[in-house]
């Protein structure tokens, strides 16, 4: 039976608790890890690497996780405070994608809405411009829309993704 690992890099506790939920429904043997514990990715049979979307990319530690792997199946999960179908979404997994080595093969790429870091808020009321993708409008619907994310759908999903992506295994 496949084994997996599932890692990720979490601020605001988004990313741990999708993790916590790929990991729910993953095979016996799987390993859940922070990825700044270092475990060695070599002893699973695919890598599920989650992140937190910092400005349209992986945060720094994911990024430097994703660049280090080598002859890996991987599944990218993101947390973001925008809808998960969006171009920017798809467009930070993409820019996750682009960070593995040539040798590594992504067997997925999913995004969940998490509920947004209210410091990153008050970050951006200071910052935004008027013709920006922050301003006032839209960053009031960002957190009106992400609160209370993730949420048992996402966990759903996450889970009904791992167990498919297993059962494909064997």
């Amino acid at each position: 039976m496949s084994k997996y690992l599932i890692v990720y890099s979490s601020r605001t506790g988004n990313t741990r608790r999708m993790a916590e939920a790929f990991y729910e429904a993953a095979p016996k043997g799987s390993r859940l890890a922070e990825i700044r514990e270092g475990v060695d990715p070599a002893e699973f049979d695919a890598v599920f690497v989650g992140f937190w979307v910092d400005k349209g990319m992986p945060n720094a530690q994911a990024r430097d996780y994703l660049a280090s792997l080598q002859n890996t199946e991987v599944v990218l999960f993101a947390t973001l405070g925008a809808d998960p179908t969006s171009e920017h979404a798809q467009t930070s997994l993409q820019k996750a994608a682009d960070l593995l080595a040539d040798n590594c093969r992504v067997s997925g790429a999913l995004a969940f809405r998490g509920a947004i870091d209210p410091k990153l808020i008050e970050a951006m009321r200071k910052h935004a411009k008027p013709n920006s993708y922050h301003t006032p409008e839209q960053m009031r619907r960002s957190v009106e829309e992400s609160a209370g994310h993730p949420n048992e759908a996402d966990f759903a999903k996450a889970r009904t993704y791992m167990e498919k992506f297993a059962a494909a295994r064997g």
